[in-house]
């Protein structure tokens, strides 16, 4: 079974919502997304946990 809560036959689907990005935060987003485009996984992900470390 599903882990999910239902209401009236439908289920809860809870909404999130992102903070948005800083200037620093999107140039990061960006370059991971360039990299992994481009081939360079390991830079991507150095980005990428450069962003989510901030």
């Amino acid at each position: 079974m599903p882990n999910e809560k239902h209401f009236n036959g439908r289920r809860h689907r809870p909404t999130m919502q992102a903070s948005p990005l800083s200037t620093e935060e999107a140039e990061l987003l960006e370059q991971g997304r360039m990299d992994f485009d481009n081939g360079r996984y390991w830079h991507a992900h150095e980005a990428w946990e450069d962003l989510w470390n901030s």
